[in-house]
């Protein structure tokens, strides 16, 4: 199944939040992520509300894991190169960007494409673990600083 055929207009989206008084969207295309569209989507409607990047991707018939390629291409994990590996990392190290990876396991089948996925997923977590750690010990640590300059 899949969406029907539209013409994407970022006045139209901005009309809509409007007229809704929406505090926040997610743009998810299913299987594949523009970062120029989200950055301008973002940038059109920061006046108006967050505006998060997101994905939707499906596990597939063959129940094999899946990830999106630089080009955006849906790839099966057994093909991930270390290139893809660091367009994912600048992603989740990306202030901007809200970076996520489900730890749904029990529908990549193929035993294989398990154990990897389960590998990144891992370390992922572990680094976003250590950057919302890292964050919020620098916030804390500058929290008066960060008023006094608010406040001037």
């Amino acid at each position: 199944m899949s969406d029907h055929a539209f013409t994407f207009s970022v006045d139209k989206l901005k009309e809509y939040v409007k007229s809704l008084n929406i505090d926040g969207i997610a743009i998810t295309n299913h299987n594949s992520f523009d970062l120029e569209q989200y950055k301008e989507i973002r940038d059109e409607l920061s006046d108006l509300c967050v505006v998060l990047p997101g994905v939707e991707i499906n596990v597939g018939k063959n129940g094999f894991g899946h990830f999106l390629d630089a080009d955006n291409t849906m790839k099966e994990i057994h093909d991930i190169r270390k290139e893809d590996i660091l367009r994912l990392l600048d992603f989740a190290t990306d202030s901007n960007i809200e970076f996520e990876m489900d730890n749904n396991k029990a529908d990549i089948q193929n035993e294989a494409h398990r154990i990897i996925y389960s590998r990144l997923y891992g370390k992922f977590k572990e680094l976003l673990d250590n950057k919302n750690r890292f964050i919020d010990e620098s916030e804390a640590l500058y929290k008066d600083a960060f008023q006094k300059y608010k406040d001037s």
